[in-house]
């Protein structure tokens, strides 16, 4: 379990709005924005990446960093 796990995190059911894409618009620009909401989902999963009123022991250098690796891991397989 990663360090910041202990934390609430604003909405740990946040997903991706992909019924309400508009159907005029290009594939890419569709894409982009599942990709958009999949990304800001999982940051706010991780609040050492954007809360700055946690212990500083919750949001470190190595915790941020494993954090945006998690990220990172995450969107590669989208």
């Amino acid at each position: 379990m990663a360090d910041y796990e202990d934390y609430e995190y604003l909405d740990e059911n946040i997903e991706a709005d992909i019924e309400n894409i508009d159907p005029n618009k290009s594939l890419n620009l569709q894409a982009f924005e599942v990709f958009e909401e999949i990304l800001i989902s999982e940051v706010q999963e991780r609040s050492c990446l954007w809360d700055h009123r946690l212990d500083i022991k919750m949001r470190g250098m190595n915790i941020i960093q494993k954090a945006w690796e998690e990220v990172g891991r995450f969107i590669v397989y989208l």
